[in-house]
């Protein structure tokens, strides 16, 4: 594997990356998955900015998985978890 392969991915972004290297796929086959420019996959593997929360329902059926740590027994883990799966900030 390259150097840029996250063998213990911590950010959202080291997931992305791992998964995409994992699936052998281009940084603009999980653009369009994710409903993303491939400039902004680019953007965000280079670290130069991060994934806005409207995209995380999109990251999280792309990842199989939650890449965050959220305490669902709590009142506020649960909401969190609600806000990541559904693209929510607290704007909306």
């Amino acid at each position: 594997m390259p150097n840029s392969y996250p063998k213990n991915p911590v950010s959202i972004v080291d997931h992305i990356r791992k998964k995409r290297m994992d699936l052998k796929l281009l940084q603009k086959d999980v653009a369009k998955i994710c409903g993303v420019t491939e400039d902004c996959i680019t953007n965000w593997e280079k670290n130069r900015n991060t994934p806005q929360i409207q995209f995380f329902p999109r990251i999280i059926d792309f990842l199989g998985y939650m890449p965050f740590e959220v305490d669902l027994t709590t009142l506020s883990g649960k909401l969190k978890a609600h806000s990541y799966i559904n693209g929510l900030s607290q704007n909306n």
